[in-house]
């Protein structure tokens, strides 16, 4: 089986609790173990874990899985979000753990020169 990691394959019957497993073992409990994008796209990468795409991962397309509010049962589209109409599949709790260690790990560029 080919171990995907991202919202869109979920949907697939075949081995869904499966695909829900990984995504919170490997998405946000993992992340929050290592604290780190970097580190998580090695562990994803190495562990021959890829995108939905079949691709190798990259730090851009983690941070956006991590950040979004499908997994906990929302949808947005720019500025509005609303209340989907899917179950949650991370607990919110878990997923504000994980938006506080993101915010922590911004770098923060200083003033324009």
């Amino acid at each position: 089986m080919e171990k995907v990691f991202g919202y869109i394959r979920l949907y697939c019957r075949e081995n869904h609790l499966e695909l829900i497993k990984i995504f919170r073992d490997l998405g946000v409990t993992k992340y929050l173990e290592l604290e780190s994008i970097g580190k998580l796209k090695s562990y994803l990468n190495q562990h021959s874990y890829a995108t939905k795409r079949g691709k190798a991962f990259n730090d851009m397309g983690i941070k956006n899985i991590l950040n979004n509010d499908f997994y906990i049962g929302k949808v947005s589209w720019g500025e509005l979000e609303t209340e989907g109409q899917h179950e949650a599949i991370i607990e919110l709790d878990l997923f504000n753990q994980v938006q506080k260690q993101l915010k922590r790990n911004t770098r923060n560029p200083g003033p324009c020169r």
